[in-house]
């Protein structure tokens, strides 16, 4: 997966920030402008290339597109209606220092995508709300509106310096909750997670075990539970 390192010293302006819907998405060598664009995926898929190489980001998803790289995006053959949570962001004073590899020294540095994860769900609330103000009066709470976003940049930067600190059972564990957060409705079965990690299924227990004290099961159950409670609410 891209990763980035960047840098920059003040807040940033907010161009658009809105709830997006349309039937199709097609944004191929969009304009070259120096901002960026902070998308949350609530609906459908998009496929995403760069350099080449591509992937597809799936509903829960947070993408974060820097417009003077080549990328090109477009949703794919009945996928259905689309719907994102996207944020502008220009920075005066931003230097890019370039794409680098999953191996890159430690710094601050973000992905382009960042799959589904309960991490997702908090920067989702986060978006909304800051959405939510700016559409209230963009004079009395843009500038609130900037440093939430900044701080935002820096809960996935976090999420990126985790990863690389992850022992081998905490890595499992966050690659398990990461793939049991795509699709919370559908029937999750240990072996299918296994499947999906290229581990045996009592391995991959274990290691979850190790790093939650609890087991894979509990944690779906425990999940469902509050995602229900969120739909309550």
């Amino acid at each position: 997966m891209f990763r980035f390192n960047f840098a920059f010293s003040s807040l940033p302006d907010i161009g658009f920030a809105h709830h997006f819907y349309t039937e199709k998405y097609n944004a191929l060598d969009a304009p070259r402008d120096g901002t960026f664009e902070l998308v949350y995926i609530k609906q459908g898929r998009l496929n995403v290339e760069l350099f080449g190489e591509s992937f597809e980001a799936e509903p829960g998803g947070v993408l974060l597109l820097f417009r003077d790289l080549p990328w090109r995006i477009s949703t794919p053959d009945g996928s259905g209606r689309q719907s994102h949570c996207s944020i502008q962001l220009k920075f005066s004073d931003f230097s890019f220092s370039g794409i680098c590899d999953e191996d890159a020294p430690v710094g601050t540095t973000l992905q382009m995508y960042y799959p589904a994860s309960e991490e997702n769900e908090k920067i989702k609330r986060e978006l909304y709300s800051v959405i939510s103000d700016l559409a209230v009066s963009r004079e009395e709470n843009g500038t609130s509106a900037s440093m939430r976003l900044v701080g935002i940049l820096g809960q996935l930067a976090a999420i990126c310096r985790h990863k690389r600190a992850l022992s081998g059972s905490e890595l499992v564990s966050y690659r398990v909750k990461r793939f049991i957060q795509l699709d919370m409705t559908r029937k999750i079965t240990l072996e299918d997670i296994a499947a999906h990690l290229g581990k045996t299924p009592n391995y991959v227990n274990s290691c979850f075990r190790e790093a939650n004290g609890i087991t894979i099961r509990q944690y779906i159950n425990r999940e469902r539970v509050r995602k229900i409670a969120e739909l309550i609410e």
